[in-house]
């Protein structure tokens, strides 16, 4: 029998490893990532290599093996099976993350957006701090465990209101298909949902979880570390199984800068260059479905 899954869905610098890791400490949802990456899957283990070489006749290097990538994205459906095959006894669902650039649309509508049993989770930032995470992350190559507090790039208008207009585009499709589709849909919003700690975002989960019908039942591990009231300085579970992620200890913030100014060599010259390109900053102070941010924390940023 198929497991329901649950489709983690963002652009990166959103927050989604946080969701992804918190998700795995619920004891019957099996947390997979980004299987659908253009260069193939990542964070995952020799063993799920092994389990796709013998699957698809072929011999895998490795999860960076671009053979991988490309028998992954020829057999979605298949891979879906695979990993169904792989999870853990007694799991009841199971998550996949999704990046705009992972899969064609029409592979996104076909075999995920139609496969029976699917909710769709998406997860937001402002435009403008995703964009200065990425340009971060971008300058220094590094996108996981490493501190990009003293990490400052040179912020280029033109790339920002391109970066801008395909990630629109994206969350905009998204809707139209969700609604289209009658999917059941929830949605995090980092600075609401995630910012605020493990905690909290264990918390919204299993209200997400509970919407959608599925097991909210944190495993024995993690219960206990919640109600020792632990859980920000404990190892949360890691990704250790398909996945391959690290332990997280709590929210992994890269940047402890607390300001815009303070991320931005070039603050004041882009704001000036949007401002005249476009009239105000407001409309990148919104998420990209066209919801407020949280105008508190923008306020504070912009200073």
């Amino acid at each position: 029998m198929s497991l329901p899954w649950i489709c983690l869905i963002s652009v990166p610098r959103s927050g989604t490893n946080q969701v992804s890791t918190v998700l795995n400490n619920f004891a019957r949802i099996e947390v997979y990532l980004e299987w659908f990456r253009p260069l193939g899957p990542s964070f995952t283990t020799p063993e799920m290599v092994r389990r796709f070489s013998v699957l698809s006749g072929q011999s895998f290097r490795d999860h960076d093996d671009p053979a991988f990538g490309a028998w992954i994205h020829d057999n979605v459906d298949a891979t879906l099976a695979e990993l169904e095959r792989s999870a853990r006894p007694g799991s009841r669902a199971a998550m996949v993350k999704l990046f705009d650039d992972h899969l064609p649309r029409h592979d996104i509508q076909r075999h995920l957006f139609d496969r029976p049993g699917m909710h769709v989770l998406l997860v937001e930032r402002t435009p403008i701090d995703t964009y200065i995470s990425f340009a971060k992350a971008r300058t220094v190559k590094k996108w996981i465990n490493y501190d990009t507090t003293d990490v400052r790039p040179v912020l280029d208008v033109a790339h920002f209101f391109r970066w801008h207009s395909g990630k629109s585009d994206w969350f905009g499709w998204l809707d139209a298909e969700i609604a289209r589709r009658g999917l059941p849909v929830a949605r995090l919003h980092y600075d609401r949902d995630i910012a605020p700690g493990t905690d909290h975002t264990m918390q919204r989960l299993a209200e997400v979880l509970h919407g959608f019908g599925l097991p909210a039942r944190l495993s024995a591990r993690s219960h206990a570390i919640r109600a020792l009231g632990r859980l920000e300085t404990t190892p949360l579970r890691p990704l250790v199984r398909a996945s391959g992620l690290p332990t997280q200890l709590g929210l992994d913030r890269q940047d402890q800068a607390e300001t815009r100014a303070d991320k931005v060599a070039n603050w004041d010259e882009f704001c000036q260059a949007v401002r005249a390109r476009d009239g105000s900053l407001d409309r990148f102070e919104r998420f990209f479905t066209g919801q407020p941010g949280d105008e508190r924390r923008a306020a504070a940023s912009a200073r």
